[in-house]
């Protein structure tokens, strides 16, 4: 290999790492505010037991795929019918504390928003389970 083309593959697996790094690092930041928004939409507890509610949530989202995640964002956030209210307890012995979020977009913005995800998670799908196994960063036609 000549310097000249060993500069050139050097920069082509440069460029591509570079582009791979950046898109992972968005593509964690995304699903690490889906587990936030997710983990805290609701919260309904006596004032003495809020942590056990608040820590069980944040769990069950812990090792939640992208996927999943996603999923779970459109059906329980993005809501056609905010009107979900529930009862209260029958007896409040002390303060209770009830709180929900919910997003009522539109039957159509909801269904652009659902589409636009679905195809992020096939995205990042694409590029960690498919472009990165197959990436061979010894050949500059692989890396371009």
């Amino acid at each position: 290999m000549s310097e000249n083309s060993e500069t050139k593959h050097s920069d082509a697996v440069d460029i591509v790492l570079r582009k791979i790094g950046r898109n992972m690092v968005l593509f964690q930041q995304f699903e690490s505010l889906l587990k936030y928004i997710i983990s805290n939409s609701s919260l309904s507890a006596k004032s003495s037991q809020l942590e056990q509610p608040k820590a069980k949530a944040r769990k069950s989202t812990q090792k939640q795929t992208l996927g999943t995640l996603v999923g779970q964002y459109v059906e329980n956030i993005l809501v056609s019918d905010v009107d979900d209210s529930k009862p209260d307890p029958e007896t409040i012995t002390e303060p209770y504390f009830s709180f929900r979020f919910r997003i009522n977009p539109g039957d159509t913005f909801r269904e652009e928003i659902k589409t636009t995800l679905s195809k992020l998670v096939i995205d990042r799908n694409q590029l960690v389970h498919h472009l990165l196994p197959s990436l061979d960063t010894n050949s500059t036609e692989s890396c371009d």
